[in-house]
């Protein structure tokens, strides 16, 4: 049984399929996380039965329905301000991990990873854990009732709590802010991957909140991070396989099916109707990179300047205080795959790096290479009769060492 909201505020039981909670009316059972149907008002003469539901949290509620309900309009000040202080711990929990915090014991998100780590997370405890959408919820509704922030203040080494929010908007949010061209679905998902990599695995930890609240102020600040994974969605890809179709003949790569679901493995831009119609007018390999070139800036990223080259249109970029360094071939792709010839190899002068991508963007890509921190990407255009035109990138194994060994 789940737990729900009605239009006139009151707990009720709701099944899986309701659009509104429609059972009986419940109340908490005072020092506990179980609920019981409440009594009816009406006379003492009906059954007094009592039905104990445990709150579970499913995917498909509504957010006003796992968040904590609306506050009456007499609520004082200090709920508003600071509600964490009334969610001391149920006695019958207080055992489990928890704080003590000016003489009120508090449950704890789970530390994670690093159980010493000096920073840990107070919890409501009428949450019982986080996944991506639990917390993407909260943060949506009502910011007040995310994890608290608490550490050891000295000398007498007591749990303080941070007055200030650990996220002040969705994590979605955020994304978007630095990263503003992602289409919806490579919104979602670098969203929810990054969530996961955070907090090494799908349900929130303090070490993994504290992650997360890093990367976001390095990017605000431009600051480097300690965790490149997590600050650059083109390193949360995959590498893909490239198959082979025969001596001397080519290596094809398929490109992921642009869905909802499933997990990251491409990202796609959104372009405006006047940068669509624009490019499809065009077929040189210079204003394919210019198009590229202008997004990439869109996103943070520093471009080396396109050389006038219109074979084998390829870029080279970076993030500032970032370590990688990426280089991307660009492709305009009718279909799924993507189709290098083997024979246009580092022998085609028009396909020398130095040809393709200039010689300060060469430059550091040998450095780079040298320091392992090169990253090799695809992109371009797809035009799928299945799925709406899109501009994509993808990380694949080409890594071009023979090319590199030519120069």
């Amino acid at each position: 049984m789940l737990l729900g909201i009605d239009s006139e505020n009151h707990f009720r039981a709701r099944l899986n399929s309701d659009y509104r909670p429609s059972g009986p009316q419940l109340e908490r059972v005072e020092g506990t996380l179980t609920w019981r149907v409440k009594p009816s008002d009406e006379g003492a003469g009906g059954s007094d039965s009592r039905l104990t539901l445990k709150r579970l949290r499913n995917p498909d509620d509504d957010p006003q329905e796992v968040v904590a309900p609306k506050r009456s309009s007499t609520a004082t000040g200090e709920e508003w301000s600071d509600p964490w202080k009334k969610w001391d711990a149920p006695r019958l929990q207080a055992a489990v991990d928890s704080i003590e915090v000016d003489g009120t014991r508090f449950l704890l998100v789970p530390r994670g990873s690093d159980p010493d780590h000096p920073i840990v997370y107070i919890k409501n405890p009428e949450h019982w854990v986080y996944d991506f959408d639990y917390m993407e919820r909260i943060l949506g509704t009502d910011l007040m009732q995310q994890p608290r922030g608490a550490i050891r203040v000295p000398p007498a080494n007591q749990w303080e709590v941070d007055p200030n929010l650990p996220f002040q908007h969705p994590l979605k949010q955020y994304i978007t802010t630095f990263f503003p061209q992602l289409s919806e679905i490579s919104l979602n998902k670098v969203a929810r991957h990054q969530f996961s990599l955070a907090n090494d695995g799908d349900m929130a930890t303090g070490v993994g909140l504290t992650r997360l609240r890093q990367t976001f102020n390095d990017w605000k600040r431009g600051n480097s991070t300690p965790h490149p994974p997590l600050a650059d969605p083109l390193l949360m890809l995959p590498t893909l396989a490239t198959s082979s179709g025969g001596p001397g003949l080519s290596r094809t790569l398929e490109l992921p099916t642009l869905t909802p679901e499933g997990p990251l493995q491409r990202l796609d831009f959104d372009l405006t109707r006047q940068e669509w119609d624009y490019f499809k007018t065009t077929q040189s390999g210079v204003e394919f990179k210019r198009l590229m070139a202008n997004i990439l800036n869109r996103q943070g990223y520093d471009v080396f300047t396109p050389t006038p080259s219109s074979s084998f249109p390829a870029l080279v970029f970076r993030r500032e205080n970032h370590p990688f360094v990426f280089f991307i071939s660009l492709h305009r792709v009718r279909g799924r795959k993507i189709h290098q010839p083997l024979n246009s190899g580092p022998d085609a002068a028009d396909a020398r790096l130095n040809t393709q991508v200039g010689y300060p963007a060469l430059q550091e890509i040998l450095q780079a290479h040298a320091e392992k921190r090169l990253v090799w990407l695809k992109g371009g255009s797809q035009i799928h009769a299945s799925q709406p035109d899109s501009i994509f990138i993808v990380r694949d194994d080409e890594s071009r060492l023979a090319t590199l060994a030519d120069l």
